[in-house]
């Protein structure tokens, strides 16, 4: 994940409570509180919060386990038969 870095959504700006949205990435709506992993270009001083470089292991951590589990969880073809 070379140039990227992890970030937290806030709200602070918008009058936000977590679970709120507050933006959009990857096509998809981020509430507060919820962390991503962004390049420079992608952050926005608006609505993101740069994590501790503790903080920011354990999100790399969490997305290698989803990707794994989502990698696991894909349904296999079934054959037809006949």
């Amino acid at each position: 994940m070379a140039g990227k870095f992890a970030v937290v959504a806030i709200g602070n700006h918008f009058g936000k409570e977590p679970g709120e949205n507050v933006g959009y990435f990857d096509h998809r709506r981020i509430k507060v509180g919820e962390k991503l992993m962004v390049t420079e270009q992608q952050f926005s001083e608006r609505w993101m919060e740069r994590l501790t470089e503790k903080e920011e292991k354990q999100v790399v951590e969490q997305q290698a386990d989803l990707e794994a589990d989502a990698k696991r969880s894909k349904p296999k073809k079934s054959a037809s038969v006949l």
